[in-house]
């Protein structure tokens, strides 16, 4: 190493050595001390621990909308469609007329059976004239008890064939009503599976309707519930966001297969439109439970080992922990029960700042 070399190390080293030497002094100097001065106890928001017997367990329970009576209309008589008067989603009152067969085939057998109506009753008016002059002769004992007879027998032949006559000019009239299909209630139409031209069959689906009045909502509940539940008994139910007046319909004997639930009818105090068939419908029940324990702000709580939560209280004006075991939660707040004494100050908030043994002043 050259003699420049071991000047530049040398100044270097006493560079240093000087800073070291001037830090000391500094930090021995009078008022210097290294300590800070000491920070005043960190305020906090306590709430009173306040025992309680018990807690109300609420239970939802949900399930689906659905119309009170729902139908696939079609024709008894097959034929031609000539007319679909409504489309999907019309309203439609009880009695509308909804579609329309091909009649004139109908109606040409209706003018048979009107002619033939016609030609019996001409006969009975014959036979009963008949009759009147044979019972005439006969009581002038003009011709025998077995003419009589038989003009008798023509009469009722003659009537029994016009009553015929007649029930079968009824039962093409009553073809010819059928071939109009009309809303058997007030519903909404939900499927048009038919349209005008179409050849159908007797007993083929054409439209859907679903009843627009008093739709039900049907929820399954636990059998204990069930039991709690009588027909007519008041409720709420939560249908999209909305909160409904409903009664209890019926409460069905029998356990779903899927999840042994019983279901519950509740009638909605309200109309197919307001509601759709498919929304779900939501039942909110409390179930009291007798456990002894304390109310406590979620916020008062942080997640401690095997499972156990903890709180810190003031004792004085020093933390202290509790462990506790939550048994129940509803929205922001939780009951407890644990090390938690009645009456204590528990902090409410801010437990991710603060530990066990730290200083504080209670709000």
């Amino acid at each position: 190493m050259g003699t420049n070399q071991r000047r530049a190390v040398t100044g270097v080293v006493l560079l240093i050595m000087m800073g070291v030497l001037a830090a000391v002094a500094l930090i021995g100097a009078p008022g210097s001390s290294g300590e800070r001065p000491d920070a005043p106890p960190l305020a906090v928001n306590t709430i009173v621990a306040t025992s309680s017997d018990g807690y109300q367990e609420a239970q939802r329970f949900v399930g689906r909308v659905e119309a009170a009576r729902q139908s696939d209309l079609g024709f008894e008589l097959g034929g031609q469609v000539i007319a679909v008067r409504v489309d999907e989603g019309a309203a439609v009152k009880r009695g509308a007329l909804l579609a329309q067969l091909d009649t004139d085939r109908l109606k040409a057998r209706r003018d048979e059976a009107t002619a033939a109506v016609a030609e019996t009753q001409a006969n009975a008016q014959l036979a009963a004239s008949t009759l009147e002059r044979v019972r005439v002769a006969h009581e002038k004992n003009a011709i025998s008890g077995q003419r009589l007879d038989e003009a008798q027998q023509q009469l009722r032949a003659s009537e029994a064939t016009l009553a015929r006559a007649e029930a079968a000019l009824q039962t093409i009239d009553v073809d010819i009503d059928k071939a109009m299909l009309r809303a058997p209630y007030d519903a909404i139409v939900v499927q048009r599976w038919v349209d005008e031209g179409q050849v159908v069959s007797g007993g083929q689906p054409l439209l859907r309707l679903l009843e627009r009045t008093q739709p039900l909502a049907r929820i399954g509940v636990t059998r204990a519930l069930a039991a709690s539940l009588s027909v007519g008994d008041a409720h709420t139910l939560e249908v999209d966001d909305a909160e409904l007046s409903a009664t209890v319909k019926a409460v069905l004997p029998q356990r779903d297969a899927g999840t042994r639930s019983v279901d519950v009818l509740f009638q909605l105090d309200s109309s197919l439109g307001e509601v759709r068939d498919g929304d779900l419908a939501a039942l909110t029940l409390s179930k009291e439970a007798s456990e002894p324990g304390y109310w406590l702000p979620l916020s008062a709580l942080t997640e401690g080992s095997r499972g156990l939560w903890n709180c810190l209280v003031v004792e004085g004006s020093v933390l202290a922990r509790r462990e506790l075991v939550v048994l129940y939660q509803e929205e922001d707040r939780v009951f407890v029960r644990g090390t938690l004494a009645d009456g204590e100050r528990v902090v409410s908030e801010g437990l991710h700042r603060l530990a066990a043994g730290q200083e504080v002043t209670p709000q």
